[in-house]
């Protein structure tokens, strides 16, 4: 009679475990004819050969060979095993494991084209002897006998053994020889993606049961360490996300679900060594993956930023605090403002931030920027999601808010009074009591219980709220009384917000807690692939490539430069392309009708905020220009472009058109000129022709 079963016993230094193994092959019920043992030695020898010549020599109707490969490794001796194989089914046992006396014959018997038999896995305590049922067979149980899907009873999927596999299609796939551990969950996906295969459960509701010694060092029970937590990790991900491309839809859900399972050891790592974060992502953005459950990297931090404006919603302010809580390579919990009802989603952005997030409560209020109606608003439900964060996470010691939107400050001031304890850092991206036009904002306070215990708490520390004033100088003064440290994006800016201060006293610890940092340039992995760039952005290397992002206005500003090319002779001027990437695209096709006609202009829709990163770095020039502030009668221009950072993270070369003795006109910059001076930039653009002949 033909064999039918192939059971393969891979053995590494096996010489103390083997004789278990093999006295319950020999208990078998199955017909010796019907099965053969290949017992598959592997690395440095030991006395494993005389164990089995010993445990076997009395067995002679026993179908068994003992083979030997010298490569140390259970998936080539696996390997091995398939290739010698002569029976039509396959099943492996580890040498430190054993099964019960009907394994074979229950799992033959159920076997057939399309199915694969399963039997219970129930784990035995090295130390304690002691049997536990497994995961694996309590989903297997859960069911009634019979024939079931894959993704049904997906926990059998992680296991090479308790299952028999056609012996010729288990050969178009091989165990990968590189992975140190893992190995089966690697090769069972792509196994199931590529076949029509359902599991039969009626084996092991008849008692076949694979014993699976837990043994010191196994999987299971190692210490987490970068390689194995992570690395080894991530190459079993990779087999995993590479077969789920071609699974249909219930078991690519698996599969990503066993990804997320794999990534929790990594969660572990980090929850051991928080400040390994960076370097988790590093090996996570450098696998090349096409699913990554970075929620699952979330750990315990006490770390909480409070923004009102932040990603997913696409802003300016967003993404400044999103570098901020990058470059500070920690995860952070947030609380959040819903802004969808005023701004689009970049949710490509909010995934590169997700490694760096916890916890993110999204406020579901409408957003109100100058209404004490609505900081209250936000105030009240942004405690609750705190102190749902605390009971999840435990006390929140970092604080981190940023206006422009005042509400963040007041809800991280409230917090601060009623926790002492905590650091508070307070950030202003621009002058929040005046406007750029240096007015006074609008927007009085009420004198409600949240106000009352501000009131309070500024008193304590030995300064007064007015409730006469606004809301945005009562915001600022509130920070200024009780942050532990204030950052201003730019020393004019901190001159200039100072200088409206009425009180010296008040002053005088800004000047004690203040630091000066300007916006952060795009963390490395914002930046983009050199040869990726979004489709539909093809650029003409036979010209010089100007940029400009943002909002655009012929007659100031940017402007200027459309009036310098003007200035050019023609020759000169078909040198360049103005690419303008502007939310009032629009508007501007009428007014610049005649540059574009003549390919001078190039007008595009803004850019979501990492293909704007991408588009910046393919260009020659990078365009960027002081807020009009000399017009208001600002002694100092307060404001420096949060671009400018962005650009200097794409490398290029940038172009800034300047208010005298502002804070961008003494940056180190390859371009300079005046904002509103046309021979200044004529000049410029002539030189750059020039200079690129």
């Amino acid at each position: 009679m033909a064999v039918e079963t192939t059971l393969i016993i891979p053995s590494y230094k096996a010489e103390s475990y083997i004789k278990n193994c093999l006295e319950s092959v020999k208990k078998q019920t199955m017909s010796r004819d019907r099965f053969e043992v290949l017992i598959v030695e592997n690395g440095p020898r030991d006395n494993t050969e005389a164990v089995v010549e010993d445990t076997l020599k009395d067995e002679r109707d026993l179908n068994w060979i003992i083979m030997y490969d010298p490569t140390p490794s259970l998936s080539n001796a696996r390997n091995v095993g398939i290739q010698a194989a002569q029976g039509q089914w396959v099943t492996w046992v580890d040498v430190d494991d054993w099964l019960s006396p009907n394994f074979l014959e229950t799992l033959t018997e159920s076997a057939s084209d399309g199915i694969i038999p399963l039997a219970k896995v129930e784990d035995v305590d090295e130390d304690t002897g002691s049997h536990a049922q497994s995961i694996i067979t309590e989903q297997i149980l859960a069911l009634p006998p019979g024939v079931h899907s894959a993704e049904s009873l997906w926990r059998s999927l992680g296991f090479a053994a308790c299952k028999l596999l056609p012996v010729a299609y288990a050969r178009e796939l091989k165990f990968d020889v590189n992975l140190r551990s893992g190995e089966d969950v690697a090769y069972f996906s792509p196994f199931f993606a590529r076949g029509s295969f359902q599991f039969d459960s009626t084996p092991a509701h008849s008692g076949a049961t694979y014993f699976r010694l837990v043994r010191s060092g196994s999987m299971s029970r190692q210490d987490a360490s970068f390689d194995f937590s992570v690395q080894q990790r991530l190459a079993v991900m990779k087999h995993l996300d590479d077969a789920s491309k071609n699974a249909y839809p219930e078991l690519k859900k698996i599969m990503h679900s066993m990804m997320r399972s794999q990534t929790l050891f990594a969660k572990r790592y980090l929850d051991e060594h928080p400040e390994e974060l960076e370097r988790v992502v590093e090996a996570f953005d450098g696998a090349g993956l096409h699913y990554t459950p970075w929620n699952i990297l979330a750990g315990k931090t006490s770390k909480l930023a409070i923004l009102y404006n932040f990603a997913p919603f696409a802003d300016a302010s967003a993404v400044v605090a999103a570098k901020r809580l990058v470059g500070s390579g920690r995860q952070w919990n947030v609380v959040n403002n819903d802004m969808s009802t005023i701004r689009g989603l970049d949710r490509e952005l909010h995934e590169k931030i997700l490694p760096y997030i916890s916890i993110q409560k999204t406020i579901r209020n409408s957003p109100v920027f100058g209404s004490w109606k609505g900081v209250r608003d936000f105030c009240e439900a942004g405690l609750k999601a705190i102190s749902e964060i605390v009971d999840a996470q435990g006390p929140q010691d970092e604080v981190y808010s940023r206006s422009m939107w005042p509400a963040s400050h007041f809800l991280a001031a409230l917090y601060k009074i009623r926790h002492p304890e905590v650091i508070w850092t307070a950030e202003f991206s621009d002058p929040l009591r005046k406007d750029v036009l240096g007015s006074e904002r609008r927007g009085p306070v009420a004198v409600d219980e949240y106000w009352l215990e501000l009131e309070e708490g500024v008193a304590e520390a030995g300064f007064t709220l007015r409730r006469n004033q606004s809301l945005f100088a009562a915001c600022e003064k509130v920070a200024y009384a009780l942050a532990d440290k204030v950052y201003f994006t730019n020393p004019h800016q901190l001159s200039y917000m100072l200088s409206y201060l009425d009180e010296e006293n008040l002053k005088q610890r800004v000047a004690r807690v203040s630091e000066i940092q300007p916006h952060p340039v795009p963390p490395e992995r914002f930046c983009p692939d050199p040869d990726g760039q979004p489709s539909g952005q093809r650029l003409d290397s036979d010209h010089i490539q100007i940029a400009y992002f943002g909002s655009f206005y012929p007659n100031r500003g940017p402007g200027t430069i459309l009036n310098a090319l003007n200035g050019l002779d023609v020759e000169t001027r078909k040198r360049f392309v103005l690419n303008i990437f502007t939310p009032n695209c629009r508007d501007l096709e009428s007014t610049l009708e005649n540059e574009i006609r003549e390919g001078v202009v190039n007008l595009a829709e803004a850019l979501p905020y990492l293909d704007f990163l991408k588009v910046a770095s393919r260009m020659d020039v990078l365009l960027v220009a002081d807020a009009d502030s000399a017009s208001s009668g600002h002694r100092l221009n307060p404001y420096l472009p949060s671009k400018l950072s962005d650009y200097r993270g794409t490398g290029r070369p940038i172009w800034a058109l300047c208010e005298s003795g502002s804070v961008l006109s003494r940056s180190n910059i390859e371009y300079l000129s005046g904002g509103n001076d046309v021979k200044q930039a004529i000049d410029i653009l002539i030189g750059m022709a020039k200079g690129s002949k």
